[in-house]
């Protein structure tokens, strides 16, 4: 036994080598261990130090939960809750999360919003890359510079002038050698704080999807479009748009259904079961715990039950695993009609449509 767990081919050692952290419970036995320093392998004894190691590790990452049956093993992105990978995640890393919701969120066309993404991310056909990928001309329309995604959008001295005369009043103090979505990240913080209902933020996206659209004017059409007049068409597409979106409210208002009867779900059909669940958290302990109890349809209970799941302190992993253990400890009773009852909207939800949106979950909401 001991000859197998020290040489380095063997399963145990290829276990403990491979899977140094799921090895949670692999010393128990004080024995065991100092039978093995008695053969005096030290790196034996490194690699069951890991072990200990990991198992202390357990009170700062809970454990997933064992599935009961088998199923084959998938990837999972473990930055997302629903173990997909998502294209955000080639974001800047330099870009938080706060300022993606707050691009998203704004009330502006969905061209206007895929611009702006696209200009975060240098992916605008500039003068500069043109040079780089067709060799054209990498200078600007408007003046004898080279035209990067900074100086079409913001430091060419014919749009100093559209940023200042703009309700936004921009002066032209932007550092040139700072890239467009560190400067978009400072603008959209400093825009938000002034004025919280991103109305100024809205417009700064019209006035630079206009520049865009004057540039373009000027290099296909031959257009010279004047300051005055960009400035002039980002005020009104961006009036008419919220003129569009108000009429729109205003019309799914008057399309709304009338209120629907509300029944008394507290009331069990004289042909049912009911069992309640709930899930409990103690982070302290590193554990949590599940309550179930049955009534019938004359309120009387007919039984309780409950269980403890040790290092699994997440809350959504809990509320799943309680409703499977009420599956379970239902058909222990032979109850057919049971209606199951928990306060976790997210769980029924996600049981009812058969669509689970949780990685961690996914293989609980398999079971049940």
């Amino acid at each position: 036994m001991i000859r197998n767990l020290l040489s380095p081919r063997s399963l145990v050692a290829k276990f403990i080598s491979f899977y140094p952290t799921t090895s949670t419970y692999c010393i128990t036995n004080s024995s065991f261990g100092s039978r093995l320093n008695r053969y005096g392998s030290s790196a034996l004894e490194d690699r069951f130090h890991l072990i200990l190691i990991s198992v202390r590790r357990c009170s700062t990452n809970p454990v997933m939960p064992l599935l009961y049956w088998p199923r084959p093993d998938k990837l999972i992105w473990h930055y997302s809750k629903n173990g997909a990978y998502p294209a955000i995640s080639l974001a800047n890393s330099s870009i938080f999360k706060g300022n993606w919701q707050r691009l998203w969120g704004l009330s502006i066309p969905n061209k206007i919003r895929v611009f702006v993404w696209r200009c975060v991310h240098n992916g605008l056909f500039t003068g500069e890359a043109l040079h780089m990928r067709l060799q054209l001309s990498p200078s600007c329309p408007f003046c004898a510079a080279v035209e990067t995604l900074e100086h079409m959008l913001l430091h060419c001295s014919r749009i100093h002038l559209i940023w200042f005369g703009s309700p936004l009043s921009f002066r032209s103090h932007w550092d040139l050698t700072t890239k467009f979505h560190l400067q978009w990240k400072h603008i959209s913080n400093q825009l938000t704080s002034l004025d919280p209902t991103a109305s100024s933020l809205e417009l700064f996206c019209f006035i630079l999807w206009h520049i865009w659209k004057s540039r373009n004017n000027c290099i296909f059409q031959n257009a010279q479009d004047s300051p005055e007049w960009v400035i002039s068409q980002s005020i009104r597409d961006r009036a008419e748009f919220d003129q569009a979106q108000q009429e729109q409210r205003s019309l799914v208002l008057r399309r709304q259904p009338p209120p629907q009867q509300h029944y008394n779900v507290h009331v069990i059909p004289s042909y049912c079961l009911k069992i309640n669940y709930d899930a409990a958290v103690d982070t302290q302990k590193q554990q949590g715990c599940v309550g179930l109890m049955a009534k019938n349809a004359d309120n009387v209970i007919l039984g309780r039950f409950s269980a403890l799941f040790r290092f699994i302190w997440d809350p959504g992993i809990l509320e799943f695993l309680a409703l499977r253990e009420t599956m379970n400890w239902a058909i222990s009773n032979d109850w057919n009609n049971v209606i199951f009852e928990g306060d976790a909207l997210q769980v029924s939800t996600m049981i009812n449509s058969r669509c689970c949106t949780l990685a961690s979950a996914q293989g609980i909401c398999d079971d049940i």
